[in-house]
This record gives structure tokens, sequence and C-alpha cells, in this order.
């Protein structure tokens, strides 16, 4: 993963895992791979996953079992909240951006359909 200056690393990390749970990589309870494990895979230090997972805890989309390690919640409507919750999140900074530039939704849509 290509680290972003404009962020913290444990912010972008905790993301990405949060995009791999979306995606269904980590599938609902299955056990994430241990932090030192995800500390190899992002080349970050084990402190930063820790960080990074505790922030996942708090949202609810990860658990942690005392000796056995962090898995996936089981509840899927929680996840479909969350995901909904990002993309309206990305809608607000796109609408401001595309204030900023001066553009409006139709003039964005149209852009959009040029892309297909």
């Amino acid at each position: 993963m290509k680290f972003k200056n404009d962020s913290p690393i444990y912010l972008q990390v905790k993301e990405d895992l949060k995009e791999r749970i979306y995606a269904s990589e980590f599938g609902l309870e299955e056990k994430i791979p241990s932090i030192r494990e995800l500390s190899l895979y992002y080349t970050v230090t084990p402190v930063i996953v820790q960080r990074s997972m505790t922030l996942l805890i708090e949202e609810g989309l990860v658990y942690t079992v005392r000796g056995k390690g962090n898995y996936v919640t089981s509840d899927s409507k929680l996840i479909k909240n969350s995901k909904k919750e990002d993309v309206d999140k990305l809608v607000l900074e796109l609408e401001v951006k595309l204030e900023a530039l001066e553009i409006s939704k139709k003039e964005f849509i149209k852009i959009l359909k040029e892309k297909k």
C-alpha cells in the first residue's frame, strides 16, 4: 500500500481494512490476520496497526477474542450502515469540491456519462 502525506498512516490503514471488510475479503465473524501479520503486510509498526484496529473495534466492525485475535462483526447491518456513512461522507466532500470548482450537479453528471 502506498501511503499519502495528507492523512496519518494509522487512519489510512484503518480505511484500507474497512474497505477489505466491505469487499468481504474478511467475511462476517472471520478472523482478521494478526497485528504482526498486518504490520508486515502494510510495512508499518505493530503500534500503527493496533491503533487502526482499536478504531475499528470502537466502530463495532471488529471485536477481539482474548488470546485468539480480532474478528469481523457478525452484524451485516452495521457493516451496511458503515458503508452508507462512508459514501455519504464522500458525496459531501465531492459536493464541496464541485462547488469550489463551480461545477453544477448536472454538469458533473454529464461528465460522468461522457466517461462511460
